[in-house]
């Protein structure tokens, strides 16, 4: 936490993705999880933020 103020505390925030670059970090995923199909594989650790989808497919 940090202050603000006369004493008080609020939590800090990141700025604009400032803890990494969302875009590039994205563009990991789909580069290296792409299937043969072009759908990708959403790597293990992501699964829980993901309503419990493993895997990225086009909708034909």
């Amino acid at each position: 936490m940090g202050k603000v103020g006369a004493g008080e505390k609020e939590f800090v925030h990141t700025l604009n993705s400032t803890a990494l670059a969302t875009s590039r970090t994205i563009v990991a995923i789909l580069e290296n999880n792409q299937l043969e199909d072009g759908s990708v594989k959403i790597p293990e650790p992501l699964w829980d933020y993901m309503n419990g989808k493993k895997v990225l497919a086009s909708e034909k």
